[in-house]
């Protein structure tokens, strides 16, 4: 992982409503809302972090009927669009050291969940640490708001559940039963 800011969405009900038989079949919901979001908060990179996309078939059906409105409709070029399969699942069983056969997507997805999928996906990005240091921040319906701090990997960052982002794109993320604004 290189140092800046970088913004991961997820696509199912945070951008996008659930893919019913393809991904021909979807509305943009949020859009407005994550597109604020990004103005102040100024990414360097934007990327994918969806359990929608689990292997190269939906990477080509997101890149040919989802990405090009998105992008457009964000402004910005969508960097990283990992797969479940073949990048997710492995880079978490790599950091909790256990090998990716012995995990299949329902164990990853109900015991380690978008939430903490996402940090040991992210301390695998950063690997030995980032020089510079590097900011994450993961938009998601299905993750509780949450931040935190590495300081030996040089990386920082958000869980932001797609809800605490208000109308003007400001973040009332509840931490412990008080409210903190950024």
């Amino acid at each position: 992982m290189k140092a800046g800011r970088h913004l991961f969405l997820d696509l199912e009900d945070t951008l996008i409503t659930p893919l019913q038989a393809d991904w021909c079949s979807f509305d943009f919901i949020n859009v407005e809302k994550v597109k604020l979001f990004m103005a102040g908060w100024r990414p360097d990179t934007v990327n994918l972090f969806s359990f929608a996309v689990h292997d190269q078939a939906d990477v080509s059906g997101f890149n040919r009927h989802v990405r090009p409105s998105l992008e457009r409709d964000l402004g910005v070029s969508i960097k990283l669009v990992p797969t479940t399969d073949g990048d997710i699942l492995p880079a978490c069983c790599r950091q909790m050291k256990l090998h990716p056969k012995k995990v299949d997507f329902s164990e990853m997805s109900a015991f380690w969940s978008k939430h903490q999928g996402f940090r040991l996906f992210v301390k695998d990005l950063a690997g030995k640490g980032v020089d510079g240091g590097a900011v994450v921040a993961l938009i998601d319906d299905a993750v509780v708001d949450e931040r935190f701090e590495w300081k030996g990997l040089r990386v920082s960052g958000s869980i932001i559940n797609i809800a605490s982002i208000d109308e003007t794109g400001t973040v009332q993320m509840n931490m412990g039963g008080k409210t903190c604004w950024s």
